[in-house]
């Protein structure tokens, strides 16, 4: 870390510790709902609204009172967890989600970039989630922020959902949070609600649609336009509900004529992800989910993948022109040659065992610790390897 950035991280954590010593006292004087802003007030009693939704609603949910009264973030994650584990929702929020619910900053910081509160931010928790949930209830054990864990806070995972179950889940995750923060019956619950339905209903439909248009289920921006206008209007029959009215919107869909803008960080996204899955299929190699070898999944970072390829990189590339001849031909699969005949690969003289990936593919995971570079008698055993692997595969098997 640079004395910049460690410069930088401590007059954030000052700020951190005084904003947070003044919430606190405002907190005590004027708990839960009370310590909000005005606009964010407007912006839960209007769209805590119940049918007809003419006027406003005269308090939070009883949840939501609870919830925003909590003296920490942890606390009100624990919480969260807690009741959305009671309803058998398999969803873990982030702690900038919930810190986000908390201060209640829905919006987010960019039109175009998800931030905060999103559906982007809500995946089916799996197994693999799972050292990341032990981390975050270590830190809510802590009750307080190091300055090693304000990247870890601060950072949220934006997911895109690569099936349509998986977005039925992740909508499905956003209504449990959102009716249990503004009620069942308001009018972002049903809407979220609503498409749900709606896309489980027509899930062949949906299906076939994201087959030839791979941005399609990332393709949702309404609710923010709901609750920008919840926020900011004189009263509540001035609210902007015709937004959160999709019929039209899922005629098209049924009518496979729908068409919607994507904010370019999800285009990136999306495509990195195919990119990945490109790579994956020229190599002749699974990977994880399709994702391009890396501690990051994407190696977004890299120049190759499109990424300005500054920060640590995930990725090392074998720029050595020397033995070119060891480089996977065209049509040459590198599982059925050369990673089948892994346990004959000569190791260096040190006992290392030599990166087919590295010499062979051109590439490796930065983490690999495997030999990356070869002596001349190394270099020669390794070729006499890679000989004998092409000679085995280009006979003819009875």
């Amino acid at each position: 870390m640079s004395r910049k950035d460690q410069v930088f991280i401590n007059t954030m954590l000052k700020l951190h510790l005084s904003m947070d010593r003044s919430s606190r006292e405002k907190s005590d004087k004027e708990p839960g709902f009370s310590r909000l802003e005005d606009h964010r007030k407007k912006l839960i009693l209007n769209a805590s609204a119940l049918p007809p939704f003419s006027a406003t609603a005269t308090s939070p949910t009883e949840f939501y009172t609870t919830f925003l009264a909590k003296k920490s973030q942890f606390k009100a994650k624990d919480m969260m967890m807690h009741t959305l584990q009671s309803e058998k929702v398999a969803f873990n929020p982030s702690s900038s989600f919930i810190n986000s619910l908390w201060n209640c900053e829905l919006f987010w910081l960019l039109p175009d970039t998800p931030s905060g509160i999103s559906i982007f931010f809500c995946p089916e928790t799996k197994s693999s989630n799972a050292n990341e949930i032990e981390k975050e209830r270590m830190l809510a054990l802590a009750d307080k922020v190091n300055i090693s864990d304000i990247e870890k806070l601060s950072k949220q995972k934006l997911y895109i959902p690569n099936t349509l179950m998986d977005l039925v889940w992740m909508t499905q995750n956003f209504y449990s949070v959102i009716k249990l923060c503004f009620g069942e019956r308001c009018h972002s619950a049903q809407f979220l609600k609503e498409w749900a339905d709606h896309m489980y209903a027509n899930r062949i439909m949906y299906s076939t649609i994201q087959a030839s248009d791979p941005y399609f289920f990332a393709k949702h921006s309404a609710l923010q336009l709901h609750w920008r206008s919840c926020s900011s209007t004189p009263d509540r029959l001035s609210v902007n509900d015709r937004i959160l009215q999709m019929t039209d919107i899922q005629d098209s869909i049924l009518r496979m004529s729908f068409n919607q803008t994507l904010p370019k960080p999800i285009i990136d996204k999306i495509s990195n992800y195919i990119d990945g899955n490109k790579e994956k299929d020229k190599d002749g190699k699974d990977g994880k989910n399709g994702k391009f070898p890396g501690k990051n999944g994407y190696g977004a970072a890299n120049k190759h993948q499109g990424g300005d390829g500054k920060g640590k990189q995930d990725v090392v590339y074998n720029s050595n022109k020397s033995h070119p001849h060891w480089r996977l031909r065209d049509g040459e699969n590198f599982t059925k040659v050369f990673y089948s005949r892994g346990k004959e690969c000569p190791k260096t003289k040190d006992g290392k065992i030599t990166c087919m990936k590295f010499f062979i593919r051109g590439l490796c995971d930065a983490s690999c610790n495997r030999a990356h570079s070869l002596s001349k008698e190394d270099a020669k055993e390794f070729h006499g390897f890679i000989q004998g692997c092409r000679e085995g595969a280009s006979k003819p098997n009875f």
